[in-house]
């Protein structure tokens, strides 16, 4: 029964639960509401993976530019060759975090379209 008033501003619509209209705190700040916090944490990761995106940019710029200048030196041209391979993978690895990360909101939005 508690939980029931304590939860009774869960808001149901068209068989979905749409969010909890606030979060009481006991002192007098400020309250936030789900999509709050989605919309800063959804910021937040958009900026990370701006700037990841930029710095393995940069990272296979540098490694062509070693790779030009390197002539017939195979310790430059072995160099740029791993940071190019290391650069490749880091945006490999963002771009899936990035991809898993977009099914998941996909998915705890709409569970049931998400299927279909």
């Amino acid at each position: 029964m508690l939980a029931g008033l304590v939860y009774s501003n869960i808001v149901l619509a068209d068989d979905k639960l749409l969010a909890l209209s606030r979060i009481p705190f006991p002192w007098n700040a400020p309250s936030y509401d789900v999509q709050d916090v989605y919309d800063t944490l959804s910021g937040f990761a958009d900026f990370v993976f701006t700037i990841a995106g930029v710095l393995v940019g940069i990272t296979i710029v540098w490694a062509g530019i070693i790779y030009a200048t390197a002539g017939s030196d195979t310790a430059k041209v072995g160099k740029a060759k791993t940071i190019f391979k290391n650069g490749l993978i880091a945006s490999l690895i963002i771009f899936a975090v990035g991809l898993i990360l977009s099914t998941l909101a996909n998915f705890a939005g709409d569970p049931a379209g998400f299927f279909f």
